[in-house]
This record gives structure tokens, C-alpha cells and sequence, in this order.
């Protein structure tokens, strides 16, 4: 997609260091750090969407996720001049132990919505199981977490158990966007880039209201002051405090260095 991408942020589980690319430029700072959670049954294709963003390759062959991962990628200069950081957590339910005793990161061992921005939901309409899961996952999230639900493997459209007009129904009741999604040849991608861009710009939009509330408070503060010292206006009484400022200017000594601040208005 054009977009660099490289697993990241230390202290998440399962994260990498960043490739040296993105760490030169997000050294520089960053204005925004987006956490999008990808969740969805096993097999759904979690790991091959991240990897489409990443690098626009399908892999044929199916390879499990042993834990929760973390991958990152700057948001598209097109939709912004800010410098917003993207990270994907693939989320995986219960992780698979890579040695005896191990427990690895999983969505039991963290709150994975801890500063989480939005949610993308993936099923396969082949398989009913991963259809209620997606459901599950969408009604459990916290209410302040946009989600969206993807019919993945659109492109083996045969033979489904779960047809589309059951998951628009289901979308339409829960309030939640339905996207179909085919990552063998990227069917659907540009769509979920709009998806990320939105919740990127509900955030910026959030921060320029908070930010004019706040211009307002000061402008509506700053007028009060002026029309309280335009009516309190008095020149003799200016002219006894420059005599006086001038005073401790010419006897420092015999003053107090806070009795009178040289730095006010008089």
C-alpha cells in the first residue's frame, strides 16, 4: 500500500523494536499514536490483513499466531500532515506456549482495550463458530470503542453458512459498519483505510473543539480584564506608582526586591 510498517512499541506484549526508517522519523515526534485492535477467531485472517497493509502479499498457507503481536505503520501522508503513528494489535484469544510452563501475552493477560481507538472485527462466513465470535467481541467492547465487522474470504463465496443478508440485519440492529473483505487480492483495503482515517480525524476533531473551548475561555476572560481596567483607569494614580518604581530604581538598597516588581504594569 506504500505505507511503512514495522512491529513496535516495546511495552506492548508481543512488540519488536521499530525498523530504523521509522524510528528516524518518529523520532522526530509524533502527533497522534493510533491503537487499533484486530480480533476475530482463529483462522479468520488477523494476521494476513496486518500483513496486507504491511507489505500488499497474501500468503497462501496458514501459519497460528502463538501470541498477541504488534505491528506499526504511519498513517498515509494523503490523509494527513501530521505525523500519526498506526499501531495493529492482533489480538489472540488464548496463546499458544512456546515452551512448557510459559504463559504468553493473550487477551486474558492484558486489557487490550486499555487506549484502544477503534476495533476491527474479522469472520469467515464459512464458519458459523467465528460469526458468533464476532458478535460476542463487538457487544463486549467498551462503548467509546468504534468497530467494524469484516466478511473476509469474499472471494470463496460458495458454500457459506452465514449469508450476507444475516450479517447486514445483525450490523444494522447493533449499529456497526459491515465491510467485505477478499485479502487475496486486496479487495476492500482502500475502504478500511477510511475506516482508520475517520477515527484519526474524530480525534483531531475532538482536540480543535477542546482547543477552541479553551480560546474562547481565554477571550472571554481577556475582555472582562479590559473592560474592568478601561472603568478603573486613573492617571495620578499611575503617575504615583512610576514615581514610586522609580524611586527604588535610583535607591535599590533601601527597598525590598519584591515590594516593588520592575516587570508589572503600573
Amino acid at each position: 500500500m506504500g505505507n511503512e510498517v514495522s512491529q513496535t512499541t516495546p511495552s506492548a506484549p508481543g512488540a519488536q523494536a521499530l525498523d530504523a526508517r521509522l524510528q528516524k522519523k518518529f523520532r522526530r515526534g509524533i502527533d497522534l499514536n493510533l491503537k487499533i485492535l484486530v480480533r476475530g477467531e482463529r483462522k479468520t485472517g488477523k494476521s494476513q490483513l496486518i500483513r496486507s497493509i504491511q507489505t500488499s502479499t497474501f500468503h497462501n498457507t496458514y501459519t497460528p499466531t502463538p501470541a498477541l503481536t504488534v505491528q506499526s505503520f504511519q498513517l498515509p501522508e494523503a490523509a494527513t500532515d501530521e505525523v500519526v503513528k498506526v499501531d495493529f494489535w492482533d489480538v489472540v484469544d488464548e496463546a499458544i506456549p512456546q515452551k512448557k510452563g510459559e504463559k504468553a501475552a493473550d487477551a486474558s493477560t492484558c486489557n487490550v482495550y486499555q487506549g484502544a481507538h477503534a476495533l476491527i472485527v474479522l469472520y469467515d462466513p464459512r464458519e458459523p463458530l467465528s460469526f458468533i465470535t464476532a458478535k460476542d467481541i463487538i457487544y463486549n467492547r467498551p462503548d467509546h470503542v468504534p468497530a467494524v465487522l469484516c466478511r473476509n474470504f469474499t472471494d470463496c463465496d460458495s458454500g457459506n453458512a452465514v449469508k450476507t443478508e444475516e450479517a447486514v440485519a445483525w450490523c444494522a440492529e447493533a449499529g456497526v459498519p459491515l465491510l467485505q473483505l477478499s485479502l487475496r487480492n486486496a479487495f476492500g483495503l482502500r475502504e478500511l483505510f477510511h475506516f482508520i482515517n475517520s477515527i484519526y480525524l474524530d480525534h483531531r476533531c475532538r482536540s480543535l473543539e477542546l482547543s477552541l473551548a479553551l480560546a474562547r475561555e481565554k477571550k472571554q476572560r481577556a475582555e472582562t480584564e479590559f473592560s474592568s481596567s478601561c472603568k478603573e483607569q486613573n492617571y495620578e494614580a499611575f503617575l504615583s506608582r512610576l514615581a514610586a518604581k522609580q524611586k527604588v530604581r535610583r535607591f535599590p538598597a533601601q527597598n525590598s526586591p519584591h515590594e516593588f516588581p520592575l516587570y508589572s504594569f503600573c
